[in-house]
């Protein structure tokens, strides 16, 4: 009992009160996250500090005294209260649970010989699904054949058209004959399109080009004939030109 009476819960050897700072009491909210055995621990303190401090007023019952700190038994009581609750409401979610625990049929046992071991396995119904159903109406082996075709048409297109972009952000030079040649044709083309006619588009005419081959001889000896036209024009200038020269130094 002698650490019932130290100096933090009774009086010292000259007849003062020691005089501490009382905090609160435990929340309830608080108690809950807490193991059993920390609410064990908990609980023994607060016995301890409720005997001292029953101790400390039964002296000042008995010199006639009133108690300094009163409020401190209030708020050992209210934690050692709030603790009893929390237990209370553990053991009633337990003898709840076991309570459902008990209540579920498990079925019938299945009997199983020495050295057999059973397996539990889920049989589930299988759903028909309607006639009418989009997931019903598959597509035939033939469609999908032809939708398989023209998928990998349609990768291969992009996966040329990906190259070709690539190795002309390179160099033309790097790109084969074949390609070269389509890359001029498409050119003077788009030239053409861009004297002859301004409303045509450059998306337009790479469309009329690549579907009429008959116009693309046409369009290249008009590309020529435009070249050609530039020349003589250059050529002539250039002889005027000259011939200029000659008479100022005549």
């Amino acid at each position: 009992m002698e650490e019932f009476f130290a100096p933090a819960y009774g009086v010292d050897g000259e007849g003062k009160r020691m005089r501490k700072p009382v905090g609160r009491s435990w929340r309830a909210a608080e108690l809950r996250g807490k193991s059993f055995e920390d609410l064990h621990r908990l609980w023994w303190v607060c016995l301890k500090e409720k005997n001292a401090l029953m101790t400390d007023r039964m002296y000042y019952n008995q010199v006639s005294v009133e108690m300094p700190d009163s409020s401190r038994v209030r708020k050992v009581r209210k934690t050692m209260a709030r603790i009893k609750r929390v237990l209370s409401e553990r053991k009633m979610a337990v003898d709840r649970a076991i309570a459902a625990a008990d209540s579920v049929d498990l079925g019938e046992p299945l009997p199983a010989f020495e050295g057999e071991m059973v397996t539990l396995k889920k049989f589930g119904r299988k759903y028909e699904v309607p006639s009418d159903h989009p997931m019903a109406q598959r597509p035939t082996r033939a469609e999908h054949k032809e939708w398989a075709r023209r998928r990998g048409r349609r990768d291969r297109f992009l996966a040329r058209q990906a190259a070709i972009e690539a190795a002309r952000a390179k160099g033309l030079d790097d790109l084969p004959e074949d390609v070269r040649k389509w890359y001029a044709e498409r050119e003077a083309g788009q030239l053409q399109a861009q004297t002859v006619d301004d409303a045509i588009g450059r998306a337009e005419a790479d469309t009329r080009f690549a579907h009429q081959e008959e116009g693309l001889g046409a369009l290249r000896a008009a590309a020529a004939a435009e070249v050609e036209e530039a020349a003589r024009e250059r050529a002539r200038a250039a002889k005027d030109a000259g011939s200029s020269d000659d008479d100022d130094r005549a």
